[in-house]
C-alpha cells in the first residue's frame, strides 16, 4: 500500500503537544532529532545490531557477516542470533539496540530539558518484516521509550525531510537513494494532491558502508596472508581484524574525497613487519566494483517496477553517509544523466529529520486528526501504511516526541524546540551522529563513538550491524566474517554472543536497538529538558513487517510509549519540500546509500500528493561493503 503524506507548497507549521523526537536507529550509526520552533535539530551520535535484530540464526545474513564481526554470535533457544559476550552472558540484537536507544533518548532529553520524553517515531528499513519490526519495538521498550508513536520506513522519513523544506509540484516523482552504514534502499515517492506516496522500492540489507570496509579488508588479507584475521578467533586475530578495519575505513573515507588520487596506510600497526600500502582511487573502485553494480541494479529495479524512465524522475535525493562516495555519485549520474543529485538535506540527517517532523505532526492535536490510516499492531504501536500530512502546521516548544533515524551504521535524532526542529547532540563532543555500536564489557552498557574508540582492546564485547539482523530468522541473515560476536539461534530469536567483564552474554538485535533507542531517548530528554515518550522512527523502504515490528518493540522497551515507523525515503522527501514549491505531476528518484544498505526510490507527485511508486534496495550494500573488498 502506498504511503501518503499530504502538504501544500507553504512551509508546515506544527504545534506539537509535547516533546517530539525522531530516531534513526541505524545499522552503523544512529541519530535522534527533536522539534523546536518549527525546525528539526539533529543530535549527532551505536553498531550493526540492526543487521541481526528480529532475524533467525539460520538467516543467510548471519552466516555472511559472522567472519567480519569481532564478537561471537550464537543460536538462542528460539533460533534467534544472540551475542555471546562472556561465559553464560548472552545478549540479543534487540538488547544491544535497546542500549543504543537508551543513549539516544538520554541525549535528546539533555537537549530538551525537564519535560520527559515518552514517545518517539523510529525509522526502520522498508524491507523489515513483522518480526524485525516487533523486535525493534521491543528494543525501544527496553530502552525506556513508553510510546512508540510509529515505526516509519527510512525512505519515507527521508521524503518527509525533503518535503518539509522544498516545494513539490503535483505529479512529482522523487527518487530516494538511501545508502547507509549497513543497508541500501531505493524508493520512488510520488507527489499527488499534496501527498507523498511510496510507489516503488528495492533494497539490500547487506549492502552498506561497512561492506565496502569489508571488501578492502579481504583485499589486504588475501594480499598479505600474514594478517590471518579470518583464520582464527583468538585475541591476536581479533585485534588485528579491528585494526585492519579501522585502516580500511580510513582509506574509504579518504579516497571518497574528490581531490584524492591515492592514500597510504601503515599495515605494520595491524601486523608487525608489514609495509606501508599505497592504494589509488582507481584500485579502490575496482575492488568495490561489484558493490557499485549492486547499487546500480537496485536503481534499475525500482524504475522497472514503476515502469518509469530516468527522465521521468524529477528529483534524485541522496540519503545516508555512503551516498557521499564519489563513485556512487558517478554511478547515479550515469543512471540519471540529465538530473542533478540533491543534497538539500544533510544525507546523514535526512531520515532522523523526517522522523522528527512526523513525530511533531502526530503530537499536534489538530494535525493528528488527518494523520491517515495506520496499521495497528497487537502491542498497540503503529506502522504507517497510509497517512496524510496537514497543509498548515504551527510550532511551539511544548513537544514531547523525538524523530529518530535508527541507522545501520549511525543513528540520528531530532526534537522540536522554540526555534524549530533541532538535531540532538548524541555524544559528549556534541556530535550529531551516534555510531550504532554497543559494548557490554562493563556493568553499564556503552553506546556510540566511545565503543569504537575502544574496539582494539574490547572488540569481543562489541556489537554492530544489528539492523541487518533485527526481525529476521536465522536462515534470513548472512554471517559476516568481520563480526566479533557469535551468532546463536538456541532460542526463537537470533542472539549475538559477546564477552562482558564477568561472563559471556547473549543479546538479540531487538535488545541492541533498545539500547540505542534508550540512549537516544535519554540524550533527547536531557537536550529538551522534558520527558519524551513519543517518537517517529525511520526505517528502510524494504523493511519487512517483522523488522518494523521488532523496531517498534525496541522503541517500546527503550521507554517510548507511542512510536510510529516511517520509511526513510518519505522522511527525506518530507524534509526536502518544506519551503519549496511542490513540483506537481513530476517524478523524483531518491538514492540513499548509507554505511550498510542501499535504497533507491521513485516518487510520483500528483495533485500535491507524494507516492512511492517503486523502490529497490540492497541490505548488503553500503559504505562498509566497499571497505571489505
Amino acid at each position: 500500500m502506498a504511503l501518503t503524506v499530504a502538504y501544500n507548497h507553504e512551509r508546515f507549521k506544527l504545534n506539537p503537544s509535547g516533546p517530539a523526537i525522531g530516531i534513526d536507529l541505524g545499522t552503523t550509526n544512529s541519530r535522534v532529532g527533536y522539534f523546536i520552533n518549527n525546525n528539526v535539530e539533529i543530535i549527532t551520535t551505536a553498531s550493526d545490531s540492526k543487521r541481526l535484530i528480529g532475524l533467525n540464526y539460520d538467516d543467510n545474513v548471519v552466516n555472511q557477516n559472522k567472519s567480519f564481526w569481532t564478537f561471537n554470535v550464537t543460536k538462542s533457544d528460539n533460533n534467534r542470533p544472540i551475542y555471546d559476550i562472556v561465559k553464560n552472558h548472552q545478549v540479543s540484537p534487540e538488547e544491544v539496540s535497546s542500549e543504543i536507544l537508551k543513549e539516544l533518548l538520554k541525549m535528546a532529553q539533555d537537549k530538551i530539558g525537564t519535560e520527559k520524553i515518552k514517545s518517539a517515531v523510529i525509522t526502520v528499513p522498508a524491507y523489515f518484516d513483522q518480526n524485525q519490526k516487533e523486535a525493534t519495538i521491543h528494543a525501544a521498550k527496553l530502552a525506556g521509550i513508553e510510546n512508540v508513536k510509529q515505526l516509519i520506513t527510512e525512505p519515507t522519513a527521508a521524503a518527509f525531510a525533503y518535503g518539509f523544506d522544498h516545494k513539490c509540484f503535483d505529479g512529482y516523482n522523487l527518487f530516494v537513494f538511501d545508502h547507509g552504514g549497513g543497508t541500501c534502499d531505493v524508493s520512488i515517492v510520488k507527489v499527488e494532491k499534496s501527498e507523498f506516496k511510496v510507489i516503488g522500492h528495492a533494497g539490500d540489507t547487506q549492502l552498506g558502508g561497512r561492506d565496502y570496509d569489508y571488501r578492502l579488508m579481504q583485499y589486504f588479507d588475501q594480499k598479505y596472508k600474514k594478517l590471518q584475521v579470518f583464520e582464527s578467533t583468538d585475541e591476536i586475530s581479533t585485534k588485528r581484524k579491528m585494526r585492519l578495519r579501522e585502516a580500511c575505513e580510513y582509506l574509504k573515507m579518504s579516497l571518497s574525497h574528490p581531490a584524492k588520487v591515492s592514500e597510504t596506510i601503515d599495515l605494520d600497526d595491524v601486523a608487525p613487519g608489514l609495509p606501508e600500502e599505497d592504494l589509488t582511487y582507481k584500485q579502490f573502485k575496482e575492488i568495490v566494483a561489484n558493490l557499485t553494480r549492486r547499487c546500480q541494479k537496485l536503481c534499475f529495479d525500482a524504475l522497472e517496477e514503476t515502469e518509469l524512465k530516468a527522465d521521468d524522475i524529477d528529483e534524485v535525493l541522496l540519503v545516508g553517509g555512503s551516498s557521499k562516495m564519489r563513485f556512487i555519485r558517478d554511478m547515479l549520474k550515469d543512471v540519471f544523466p540529465n538530473k542533478e543529485l540533491s543534497e538539500a538535506i544533510n544525507p546523514d540527517e535526512a531520515v532522523a529529520y523526517g522522523a522528527t517532523l512526523r513525530a511533531a505532526q502526530l503530537l499536534d492535536p489538530e494535525k493528528s486528526k488527518v494523520s491517515g490510516i495506520v496499521k495497528h499492531l497487537a502491542i498497540g504501536i503503529g506502522v504507517v501504511t497510509d497517512y496524510i500530512l496537514p497543509k498548515k502546521i504551527t510550532a511551539v516548544s511544548k513537544i514531547d516526541a523525538v524523530g529518530i533515524d535508527l541507522g545501520t551504521s549511525r543513528c540520528c535524532a531530532a526534537v522540536s524546540r522554540k526555534n524549530g526542529i533541532e538535531t540532538v547532540p548524541l555524544d559528549n563532543k556534541g556530535e550529531r551522529l551516534l555510531p550504532s555500536f554497543v559494548a557490554y564489557d562493563e556493568e553499564h552498557i556503552k553506546c556510540g563513538q566511545v565503543v569504537i574508540d575502544r574496539l582494539r582492546n574490547y572488540s569481543k564485547s562489541t556489537i554492530f550491524d544489528s539492523k541487518r539482523i533485527i526481525g529476521k530468522n536465522i536462515n534470513e541473515i548472512e554471517i559476516d566474517q568481520f563480526w566479533p560476536f557469535k551468532i546463536s539461534n538456541l532460542s526463537e530469536k537470533i542472539l549475538m554472543g559477546v564477552t562482558s567483564v564477568k561472563e559471556e552474554i547473549f543479546v538479540s538485535a531487538e535488545e541492541v536497538a533498545t539500547a540505542l533507542l534508550k540512549f537516544i531517548k535519554e540524550k533527547s530528554e536531557a537536550f529538551q529538558g522534558k520527558p519524551l515518550t513519543k517518537a517517529v522512527i525511520t526505517v528502510p523502504a524494504n523493511f519487512a513487517d517483522t523488522q518494523k515490528n521488532s523496531t517498534l518493540n525496541a522503541a517500546k522497551l527503550a521507554g517510548f510509549e507511542n512510536v510510529m515507523i516511517l520509511s526513510e525515503p518519505v522522511a527525506a522527501s518530507f524534509a526536502y519540500f518544506v519551503d519549496r514549491e511542490i513540483p506537481n505531476n513530476s517524478n523524483i528518484l531518491l538514492f540513499d546509500l548509507g554505511g550498510g544498505t542501499l535504497d533507491v526510490c521513485i516518487f510520483r507527485i500528483v495533485d500535491y500528493q507524494i507516492k512511492i511508486i517503486c523502490n529497490g534496495g540492497d541490505t548488503k550494500l553500503g559504505g562498509r561493503d566497499f571497505d571489505t573488498l
